[in-house]
Parts: structure tokens; C-alpha cells; sequence
């Protein structure tokens, strides 16, 4: 069933979905307004709880998962047979690749990267060093 919305309304969902701000997407739907930035708060908050901006909020998001799922099920497909061309050929390290590969696209791995602030770096660093020197003796 389609979801009607006036083009302010559209406007706004649209905004809304691609940046997550309710109050910017307000500015950007309804550009003259003289509104205080605390009404222009409560004037978004309203209308993203108005049932067919809900509606619509849901409809793309729904839209957007499942454009994902059918990625995420092409490159599987891609990767198996890139799996399954290596095990003919007996090649293991385009096995183990492709292995990684499935895993990873399904969530099943995830490279995380951990991000520690340059001074707290250098005084683990020291740390580490002393260990060292200790262990050494």
C-alpha cells in the first residue's frame, strides 16, 4: 500500500533517513519558517512520530535491508564458487581465501581495529621495555 505524504513530509523522511538529524531534515523540508530552534525541535519530534512518517521511515529501511541481503547473498555466491574453482584445482591458500572471505561477508569475522590515544601508546611502550629489561635479568 502506497504511503501518501504531502512533498514537506517526503522531504523530510528523505533527509531524515539519509542523515539521522530530525531537526536538519526539518530546516531542509521546511526552509521559511521563524521558528526558535527549540520549536523547530519539538515541530520534528511531532512529526516523526505522525503514524504515516513512521510509515514511511520503516518502508525504506525495509527497502535498504533487503537491497543489502541480496548483496550479501551475490558475493556469498561469488565467493562459493571461487571456492569451489579452487578445491578443483587443489589450490589451498585460494581455498582458505575464499573461506575468509564467506565468513567475513556474513558477519562471522570482523576485523576491529583498536585506536589508543599517542600518549597512552608511548607510556605502554615504556611498560613493555622495563618488562623487558626485567625479564632479561
Amino acid at each position: 500500500m502506497a504511503i501518501h505524504l504531502t512533498p514537506k513530509q517526503e522531504k523530510f523522511v528523505q533527509e531524515w533517513f539519509k542523515t539521522g538529524n530530525k531537526k536538519a531534515s526539518y530546516n531542509t523540508a521546511y526552509p521559511n519558517h521563524n521558528m526558535s530552534s527549540k520549536t523547530v525541535d519539538e515541530a520534528a519530534c511531532r512529526l516523526s512520530k505522525k503514524s504515516k512518517v513512521v510509515a514511511r521511515m520503516e518502508e525504506m529501511q525495509e527497502k535498504v535491508a533487503k537491497e543489502s541481503m541480496i548483496t550479501v547473498q551475490s558475493v556469498t555466491g561469488m565467493l562459493n564458487k571461487a571456492y569451489d574453482v579452487s578445491d578443483n584445482c587443489k589450490h589451498g591458500s585460494s581455498m582458505v581465501s575464499a573461506a575468509m572471505g564467506i565468513a567475513k561477508v556474513n558477519g562471522l569475522i570482523v576485523d576491529t581495529k583498536v585506536v589508543v590515544p599517542e600518549q597512552a601508546n608511548s607510556e605502554y611502550i615504556k611498560a613493555l621495555r622495563e618488562r623487558i629489561k626485567s625479564n632479561r635479568s
